[in-house]
């Protein structure tokens, strides 16, 4: 799971903010919010934001 939240903050982080990114990852079916989560830890994002997100 790693692994594909490290590749979709790849995607898409030279054009997307680190809140949409979390929230990207969190509407993917496979992922959701344990992968929401672990984006917004990888992106250094306030866990009370991220659970916000």
């Amino acid at each position: 799971m790693d692994q594909i939240v490290q590749h979709v903050i790849n995607l898409f982080s030279t054009s997307s903010s680190k809140e949409l990114i979390i929230f990207i990852v969190s509407m993917l079916p496979i992922l959701e919010l344990r992968g929401g989560i672990l984006a917004a830890g990888m992106l250094n994002v306030d866990m009370f934001r991220a659970l916000v997100i």
